[in-house]
């Protein structure tokens, strides 16, 4: 690579998304679905190839690294709930301003077992889940396929 004459390399120009889009995408996407007959949906994502990352990076600008994520949110409501491990909020936090995200949750059923958390806060996914989907009657699972079996075993199969 060659420096150009100031010293410092030039960064690559990477085509990016406008936080306007990414703003109206989960209400689009709520909007088909309320269409459907769904009252709301959850999306999942993890660093594996088939495991649905670019559902996650469509709606929230974040592609999953380490920890599994879930995006969720109701057909009904502009609220957009973003569920993960607690070693990737802070990343997510700074990833997914600008867009419809409005609550990053770290999740007790994506905490490593053998990790202690002292400065996060930590609530329960079921719980949330269980909350956001409230009175719901057909919930959307975006992708191809459910969460891996530890996530899926430690929130339970009423969501699946």
């Amino acid at each position: 690579m060659t420096k150009p004459p100031n010293g410092k390399a030039a960064a690559a120009s990477r085509p990016t998304i406008p936080n306007s889009e990414l703003r109206k995408r989960p209400a689009r996407l709520g909007r088909a679905l309320a269409d459907a007959g769904f009252e709301a949906w959850i999306a999942y994502g993890d660093d594996r190839a088939v495991a649905g990352a670019d559902h996650i990076r469509f709606l929230a600008n974040l592609e999953p690294h380490f920890e599994p994520i879930f995006v969720v949110g109701r057909a009904d409501q502009s609220q957009v709930v973003l569920l993960t491990g607690p070693e990737t909020i802070g990343y997510a936090a700074l990833v997914t301003q600008g867009t419809a995200i409005d609550e990053i949750i770290a999740i007790d059923e994506l905490v490593h077992p053998e990790e202690e958390y002292p400065t996060i806060s930590i609530s329960s996914g079921a719980d949330r889940l269980r909350s956001l989907f409230s009175g719901t009657k057909r919930i959307a699972v975006l992708g191809m396929a459910p969460p891996g079996p530890v996530a899926r075993g430690r929130l339970g199969d009423e969501f699946w």
